[in-house]
């Protein structure tokens, strides 16, 4: 019984096109990086899931720089940005990582090395 539901999950994967194979990974790896909050709001951006990329988050923090800034007031103050996780894309040409994400090391999702 384990068998054919794991045989249904894959056929059910392939058909949504969430193929191992066709997925590579980056570790994203960000420590207390200060980023003006443009910058910060276009690296989260970049993270946004498409049905080329998904994130999976392992840790995130945002914290202002100084203890007279607020996080939520509109102002260009920096922030520190630390995140954590896993960058999920296509490989197959249709869709790539966005540039400027920090790679720690790159291998696809099947286990080999890209």
């Amino acid at each position: 019984e384990l068998e054919e539901t794991a045989r249904r999950l894959l056929q059910l994967a392939e058909a949504q096109g969430v193929v191992p194979r066709q997925w590579a990974k980056r570790f994203v790896d960000l420590r207390q990086t200060q980023l003006s909050r443009d910058e910060a709001n276009r690296f989260f951006a970049s993270l946004a899931r498409t049905d080329g990329r998904l994130f999976h988050v392992e840790a995130l923090d945002v914290a202002v720089t100084g203890k007279d800034m607020d996080l939520f007031s509109f102002s260009n103050a920096p922030v520190s940005l630390s995140v954590r996780g896993t960058l999920l894309f296509r490989a197959d040409g249709e869709e790539r990582a966005q540039e400027g994400i920090p790679v720690q090391e790159e291998a696809r999702a099947d286990g080999e090395e890209s």
